[in-house]
């Protein structure tokens, strides 16, 4: 064979073994091409389906709008009130909530309350002028009328309602397998409850700054194995008078009380657990201890109440919680060190105490201690963390019984009790009892468990993701979710979020509140709650922040960036604008009045005579409460594909 012959043939050899190679990138760029083509012949678009929403008798509410966005970004339902031809090829998907977008700022008539038909946006003949959002007309040709989430006389959060969303049935079912697999472990055989079971853990006593020993530095991750019973009748005692010096918990030379540590905890199959309660009132010093009272759980015995004279002086006993006035406080005979130490005589280093957010007890006793169970925690809120339940509401919810109810402030016995009784229901029925099922999850939890459909991802297997743009942390609570969360200070910024998070995320949220910080709907999101004078100070001097601008330059500004973000969008792109409520300040100001009504009535043990006439809330008023709630409900949303 000629050399020739040889390179020929070496080179077939080579193109043989790359050929499969060559094939596959052939087949990846006809297939981009493909799909490119697709998005073009086949571009998504978005239309009403008035058949089925002229079936309808009541507007959309904010939960259908996220079940649209769902479908759109996610693996939602496709909904019968918006036809959606060229789905798959919607590349993205953007929420931009914008309150104070109103019928007169777009010069239209207003929709009526109650009808779900979407509305023209062709500004009036006679008025055209009054359009103040000309890129809303532009971009979009009807609105649909949303009714803002709650109740007949309040708003609630509509961003909670658009960015969370109901479990679907089949996640539902793998979490509580999950949860049913991980509630076994961990527990001794036979399985049977106890009260160290409810431990909580360091990371929840740093989280609620619980005052920790000083044997539980920084730097330490867990808290010592608490021990659970054998169920075997066999257990070590932690009387007391077998205690050491160095066991017993006692006051520190900082004035606080602490327990110390045990190089081996005992396996005890009835451990010391009390019910703490305290009760504080306010002096020159700052709130104090003013009495301390311990239940037995064993026995439901009293074995501790007693009145403590405060340091300071005080200056508001706190009846209304307390219980407390200066006539039973006067009776108070033992100093905050003499209260210590007869508390002292009832813990141990294996002490369990249970209260409901103990931390405020233990700061105000001046208390160390590791081993606390903690009915705010062990409990959970409707809302979920980081809100916590009232007492309250947990004995009302899980044990049908009604406290709190007196006028002369809160019974310390009856709220330790009602924590050992809390307890008892839980070792009784079992972990979960107490336990709001998990019905809700974050929308971008949803879209992330979504596979990538479109062909110009990096890979077909990569799940979808999710941004959240917003004011404040968003990626401490809402967007804790989202791949990406990004923290902004005025509306630029957050337009500047938006487009730059959408090139590359399947769904991203922006919320833009210049609008209605300018109409006097809310304060700026920057101002932490100040109030008066400091924060209008505050928003003048940083020039980074939302400041209040004249309603007519508020409106061209939103204006300019809805340009802006709609021209910076990628191709195939859904837009979502949300202005989910209108004024709410009238239906506010009922509201404050109301409360203000209701608690003079309270005060005036329910004499109406002695309550000022201008503090009186009328049948009439409540009937315009009622009215004036259900118009700030009102509000619009416009869907539109780039």
């Amino acid at each position: 064979m000629s050399g020739d012959d040889a390179a020929s043939e070496k080179k077939r050899e080579i193109d043989a073994v790359d050929e499969p190679f060559t094939q596959t990138k052939r087949q990846l760029k006809k297939q981009k091409k493909s799909h490119a083509a697709a998005l073009t012949n086949n571009k998504p678009n978005m239309s009403f389906d008035l058949n089925n929403i002229n079936k309808r008798n009541n507007r959309y509410g904010i939960h259908d709008i996220r079940d649209l966005v769902l479908h759109l970004a996610a693996d939602g339902q496709k909904k019968n009130w918006m036809n959606v031809s060229h789905h798959s090829n919607i590349q993205h998907t953007v929420v931009l909530m914008v309150p104070g977008i109103t019928s007169e700022s777009l010069g239209i008539d207003k929709p009526s309350l109650s009808s779900a038909h979407p509305f023209s946006l062709s500004p009036r003949l006679d008025d055209a002028a009054s359009n103040l959002i000309p890129v809303i007309n532009k971009l979009y040709s009807h609105a649909l009328p949303v009714r803002a989430p709650g109740d007949s006389q309040r708003l609630y959060s509509p961003a909670q309602h658009i960015l969370n969303s109901p479990i679907p049935p089949p996640e539902k079912a793998r979490q509580q397998k999950a949860a049913q697999e991980k509630a076994g472990v961990n527990l001794p055989n036979p399985a049977k409850l106890s009260p160290p079971v409810f431990l909580i853990d360091i990371d929840q006593m740093r989280d609620n700054a619980y005052p920790m020993p000083s044997w539980l530095g920084p730097d330490v991750k867990a808290l010592p194995e608490y021990p659970l019973p054998l169920n075997d009748g066999v257990h070590d005692s932690d009387d007391l008078d077998k205690l050491s010096d160095e066991e017993r918990t006692k006051v520190q030379d900082d004035g606080w009380l602490e327990t110390p540590k045990l190089d081996v905890y005992p396996r005890l199959n009835n451990p010391r657990v009390y019910g703490l309660d305290c009760e504080m009132v306010m002096t020159d010093q700052g709130s104090q201890l003013a009495r301390v009272t311990l239940i037995d759980y064993a026995s439901s015995n009293k074995v501790l109440d007693e009145l403590v004279k405060p340091e300071g002086n005080v200056v508001d006993y706190l009846s209304k919680y307390s219980g407390l006035t200066k006539e039973i406080l006067d009776q108070a005979e033992l100093s905050h060190k003499e209260a210590q130490d007869k508390f002292a005589d009832f813990i141990t280093p294996s002490t369990i105490l249970i209260g409901h957010s103990l931390e405020s007890d233990f700061k105000a006793l001046k208390l160390r201690h590791p081993w606390v169970i903690d009915t705010a925690l062990v409990y959970e809120h409707p809302r979920r963390m980081p809100f916590k339940p009232s007492l309250k509401w947990l004995m009302k919810k899980w044990c049908d019984r009604e406290i709190q109810n007196g006028t002369d402030g809160h019974d310390p016995e009856e709220d330790a009790k009602s924590c050992l009784e809390l307890l008892s229901k839980k070792i009784q029925y079992g972990r979960n009892f107490g336990s709001l099922p998990n019905e809700m999850e974050s929308i971008f939890t949803r879209v992330a468990r979504v596979k990538q459909s479109h062909l110009n991802s990096a890979s077909n297997e990569q799940n979808k993701t999710g941004a959240c743009v917003d004011y404040g942390n968003p990626g401490q609570f809402h967007g804790m979710k989202a791949k990406t969360s990004i923290s902004c200070k005025n509306d630029d910024e957050i337009i500047d979020g938006v487009i730059e998070t959408a090139q590359t995320h399947d769904l991203v949220y922006g919320r833009l509140t210049e609008l209605q910080v300018a109409l006097g709907w809310s304060n700026s999101p920057n101002d932490n709650g100040k109030e008066g004078e400091d924060k209008d100070k505050e928003s003048q001097s940083n020039g980074n922040s939302v400041q209040s601008a004249p309603i007519e330059s508020a409106y061209a500004a939103l204006n300019r960036r809805i340009e802006r973000l709609h021209e910076a969008l990628p191709p195939n792109t859904a837009l979502v604008i949300i202005s989910p409520h209108s004024d709410p300040r009238p239906s506010l100001h009922l509201n404050q009045r109301r409360l203000a009504f209701q608690e003079a009535y309270k005060n005036a043990n329910a004499d109406v005579s002695k309550i000022d006439p201008d503090k009186i809330f009328m049948r009439d008023d409540d009937e315009k409460l009622l009215h004036e709630a259900e118009i700030a409900k009102t509000g619009m949303t416009f869907f539109c594909i780039k």
